[in-house]
């Protein structure tokens, strides 16, 4: 697993610039499957509001086949992908694979489900390519929320929208299942 400590770079606005056009790049007009694309939009934030965000978050980068996120585990930080690719994959506790649930690029969120309830992981997560996130942990979203409640509004809306869309496409696998 990925420790934190491996911390690169101080994230930048290229690293903004990346996350965001990996937003448009899988965004399909804003459908993917027929719902709403899971990759965060906030078309509204200027250059200013993402520098405002990059004083709130650390820069991690993942090598190929390391696991970012185990399931089961305790963690409440979200990962924004700002490069490569993450499978999420839900395993029992066990340890048996039950198959990959999604593939995650440029532009998505990654643990949003910890970071609101608390709960442990629901997903392991591992990088398919050399990838990198920005972090967030609850205490940085806490001062983010303080310095510029109006940017963590907009972020939570953000992950609504992406909880449900991720809710909608479970729900219509589960429903073509026999």
């Amino acid at each position: 697993m990925v420790a934190l400590k491996q911390m690169s770079a101080t994230p930048s606005l290229n690293d903004i610039a990346a996350f965001r056009q990996g937003a448009r790049t899988n965004d399909w007009s804003g459908k993917t499957f027929g719902y709403a694309s899971d990759t965060l939009s906030l078309p509204q934030w200027s250059d200013t509001d993402w520098q405002e965000f990059l004083l709130h978050v650390d820069r991690l980068s993942v090598p190929p086949g390391e696991t970012l996120i185990r399931r089961g585990d305790a963690g409440s930080n979200l990962y924004f992908v700002t490069d490569g690719q993450f499978e999420i994959i839900l395993s029992q506790i066990d340890g048996l694979g039950m198959g990959t649930l999604h593939r995650v690029t440029a532009g998505s969120v990654i643990g949003e489900v910890a970071f609101f309830d608390g709960g442990p992981r629901s997903a392991s997560v591992w990088s398919t390519k050399p990838s990198i996130v920005l972090v967030m942990s609850s205490e940085q979203f806490a001062d983010l929320e303080t310095n510029s409640p109006k940017l963590a509004y907009d972020l939570v809306s953000s992950f609504a929208r992406i909880l449900a869309t991720r809710l909608r496409r479970a729900s219509a696998k589960q429903s073509l299942e026999p």
